[in-house]
């Protein structure tokens, strides 16, 4: 049988294509040439591990944030202790300075010509406890600032006491006395008013202000009594440098040392 005249034999091939190539490797090669590259092998997972330092430094910001906790828990404290200081003064000063006012006006109407006898009385002369009490609230101030757990809880209570007491008596003296009562006011005064007909005028506004004033004294030593346990202390700054060089370090220990209202951030 003949061969077609239209196929082509090795010795038909284009001269100038050369000879024929070599079969190409097979793909079992070129894939074992590439494992160590792809990672494939263990050996070669140990230099992609190396991004491990740049994960370690995670902890180092979290370790870096939780040592800005205390400083932070530490002067929201001491905020709060500047707030409550502020509530306690304010209250004191309204408190003494409203009793510094006349609070009752007591008027005996002589028949003329003879003048009548009037007598303004503050609420310091009115009611002197309230006076006392104002001036035991702002000391407190001073008691809140310079003492601390124990102490300052002890202080807390005598300035929501001293409130209490304030509160209570300024309302008594909302209206005015009865005729008797102004007529014993004018004679303890060294007044004489004779058969005179006494009246007596209150000022209630007065009053109206001492009992304010009781009542911020009353919510900050409530609230000392409550919050003081975290509040820094004065007193803490004034600690021998070998006292200082006790002071804890670790976070634990710094928080205890919050709670118990030292500074854990101060230097020796």
């Amino acid at each position: 049988m003949n061969p077609s005249p239209h196929a082509r034999t090795p010795r038909d091939a284009d001269p100038a294509a050369g000879p024929p190539r070599p079969p190409s490797p097979p793909a079992e090669s070129s894939v074992g040439a590439e494992s160590p590259v792809g990672g494939g092998s263990p050996a070669s997972a140990a230099p992609a591990g190396s991004a491990a330092p740049a994960g370690s430094a995670a902890p180092a910001g979290s370790a870096g944030s939780a040592a800005g906790e205390p400083g932070r828990a530490l002067q929201s404290a001491g905020r709060e202790l500047g707030g409550v200081v502020a509530l306690c003064a304010l209250g004191g000063g309204m408190v003494l300075f409203s009793v510094g006012q006349p609070w009752v006006k007591v008027v005996a109407r002589r028949p003329s010509p003879l003048p009548d006898v009037t007598l303004a009385l503050s609420g310091r002369s009115l009611e002197p406890l309230v006076a006392g009490l104002g001036i035991v609230g702002l000391a407190g101030v001073v008691g809140l600032l310079a003492t601390r757990r124990w102490g300052r809880l002890v202080v807390a209570a005598i300035v929501a006491l001293s409130g209490l007491g304030v509160l209570v008596t300024a309302l008594t003296r909302l209206t005015a006395p009865d005729a008797a009562e102004a007529t014993a006011l004018l004679e303890d005064a060294g007044r004489s008013a004779g058969t005179a007909a006494v009246t007596a005028t209150a000022h209630p506004g007065w009053p109206l202000l001492a009992a304010a004033g009781g009542l911020l004294l009353v919510l900050g030593g409530l609230t000392a009594l409550v919050r003081s346990r975290r509040w820094p202390t004065m007193s803490a700054r004034y600690e021998t440098p070998a006292a200082r060089t006790d002071r804890p370090r670790t976070d634990a220990a710094v928080w205890d040392a919050i709670d118990r209202g030292d500074d854990p951030t101060a230097g020796p």
